[in-house]
């Protein structure tokens, strides 16, 4: 009987140490944007996050079609101690800051890693992407007349 109950806790055990793991690997989220485009053009996005040290990535290009409202996942894991950034253009508009210099190819869909420079690419300010603590952001994009 004692061999039994011991063979019992050690399964049970085992499946709790089991539940947990699968529960923080759970955890892991992307980064979601809502975005929405009240500019009756169509937007073009990149994103970047700045990690610890040279940790820093940039990716784009995103689109987003006029008067369109959508959900994308960032190709970012949401990490509270990262920061996050956008840059976008539609036309002659541009939405730039500075937050944050990163890389973009002009026209090309492009990444860069660890602040890599992008061929052909030139390097511009990025905005700062309020992400909350459960990794979701949102963004609306508007023309001032």
């Amino acid at each position: 009987m004692k061999k039994e109950m011991r063979k019992l806790l050690m399964v049970l055990l085992v499946s709790l140490l089991t539940a947990v793991t699968c529960a923080s690997c759970a955890e892991a989220k992307r980064v979601v944007v809502t975005l929405s485009n009240q500019t009756g053009k169509p937007i073009f996005m990149a994103f970047a996050r700045e990690g610890y040290g040279d940790d820093k990535s940039t990716r784009g290009w995103y689109k987003l079609d006029d008067w369109e409202l959508k959900e994308i996942s960032l190709p970012y894991e949401y990490d509270a101690d990262d920061y996050y950034y956008f840059y976008a253009f539609s036309g002659k508009t541009v939405w730039t800051g500075k937050d944050f210099t990163g890389w973009i190819h002009p026209k090309d869909a492009f990444k860069s890693e660890m602040g890599r420079r992008v061929p052909g690419g030139k390097q511009v300010g990025f905005r700062r992407l309020k992400v909350g603590k459960n990794g979701k952001a949102s963004l609306r994009f508007t023309i001032k007349r």
